[in-house]
């Protein structure tokens, strides 16, 4: 996993532990309001939860581009190279063939 997509994992973690953090506090007051203060408090609460599905989209989005280029890159490299790749998968098998008859 590349640093740029960690370090938005790390960020989108942090920001969705403050968001529930947030909304409990949040609830914990509406529970003791009504009226307009109740309908304050839902609604600091809706745009808090929207802005944590906001960034979970946007870093979903930005993983699926991460590994659509990483695919891209590896059919290239295989077309490239295509005996190479072909060892190498040859090599992996035997490996795997013979670590699985030893169980």
């Amino acid at each position: 996993m590349s640093s740029s997509l960690q370090d938005s994992r790390n960020r989108l973690t942090d920001d969705l532990g403050a968001a529930v953090s947030e909304a409990r506090n949040l609830l914990n007051q509406a529970e003791s309001e009504v009226g307009e203060r109740a309908h304050q408090l839902r609604s600091e609460l809706e745009s808090s939860m929207h802005q944590a599905k906001t960034r979970l989209v946007n870093l979903e989005k930005q993983a699926v581009g991460e590994v659509q280029n990483m695919a891209h890159r590896t059919d290239h490299l295989i077309h490239d190279r295509p005996w190479q790749a072909a060892g190498i998968a040859l090599v992996a098998g035997v490996v795997l063939g013979l670590l699985m008859n030893r169980r």
